[in-house]
């Protein structure tokens, strides 16, 4: 059990599952494919997280895939609902965000405001790499031919996580899901 508040209520912060929310973000700012690896842009969600106030500011992992590491073998496969800082629903519980479709596309930073932007993840929408040869040389590259793949913020179709490769010096955000 994730939580247990008593109550049948879904709405609440813990579901009649016994699985706790779990707050995702677009990062306000944006990074380079330089990010000095998967643990950079760990520190970049982290540091986002703490700087805008949200709880559990140091339990925030990026949606980001390289040959090392990927979302589906680190992040917590559970039951609780995916929610961006203002409340809409992204996904029920892990397997209906990584069913290929999101009930509300991550859009939202960490302050709330909105960002329709590309966002780095070389990631599929199961959450494993997309490609183990395009990630920035491990997210630590921005020079060309290194390229990697890119989601966009506004879409909540597959176009989420997997739109389009990207060169690794374009400017993009982050995609930030809470875990611990």
């Amino acid at each position: 059990e994730e939580c247990d508040d008593g109550n049948q209520n879904d709405d609440d912060g813990c579901n009649s599952s016994c699985g706790r929310d779990r707050v995702v973000f677009v990062t306000s700012e944006t990074v380079t494919g330089n990010l000095s690896s998967i643990v950079g842009a760990t520190t970049v969600c982290r540091a986002a997280a703490i700087t805008a106030g949200l709880e559990n500011g140091d339990g925030f992992r990026p949606w980001l895939s390289d040959d090392q590491s990927w979302p589906d073998m680190v992040f917590v496969h559970g039951k609780g609902r995916y929610v961006t800082v203002d409340g809409a629903v992204v996904a029920d519980d892990w397997w209906d965000l990584t069913d290929g479709t999101l009930h509300a596309a991550i859009i939202i930073d960490e302050y709330g405001a909105l960002q329709d932007e590309a966002v780095f993840t070389n990631t599929t929408v199961q959450g494993v790499p997309i490609s183990v040869d395009d990630h920035c040389e491990g997210w630590t590259s921005v020079f060309f031919p290194n390229l990697t793949y890119a989601g966009l913020s506004s879409e909540s179709d597959a176009w989420w996580t997997h739109f389009d490769i990207a060169p690794c010096g374009l400017n993009a955000h982050l995609y930030c899901f809470e875990q611990d």
